[in-house]
């Protein structure tokens, strides 16, 4: 049997080291990653209760960089430390973000999230 674990920090660092910590660990597996406890509690409410029906397939194919924004946000990350790995500036990933939400339909992080675990974009 599996023990499924969902991390909630407001620290990158500290998630990322208790998610190898965890994966390197037999029977858990970190299904998801959370910088706060309102996406925490929507990751955990999808992860338990699976998706309501397929995920809408935007329009217009997202661009790799918005592809890489929203594996981003799905691990919880803020603007800041998205900015800083993809090493691009606050604006360029709001300008993504704004992007992804207006293609996506969502209205918020927390639903990007949920589409990107719901569409496999992130494990």
């Amino acid at each position: 049997m599996t023990i499924r674990v969902l991390i909630a920090d407001d620290q990158g660092i500290v998630r990322a080291g208790l998610s190898t910590i965890l994966n390197g660990q037999p029977g858990l597996e970190v299904v998801g990653q959370a910088a706060d406890g309102r996406t925490a509690v929507a990751l955990a409410t999808f992860a338990t209760r699976g998706p309501a029906s397929t995920p809408a397939q935007p329009v217009d194919a997202l661009t790799d960089r918005e592809e890489d924004v929203l594996a981003e946000v799905a691990l919880g990350r803020t603007n800041a430390e998205i900015a800083r790995d993809l090493h691009i500036s606050m604006s360029t990933v709001k300008f993504h973000l704004t992007g992804l939400m207006t293609k996506l339909g969502a209205r918020n992080r927390v639903e990007l999230a949920i589409w990107a675990y719901q569409t496999h974009r992130v494990t």
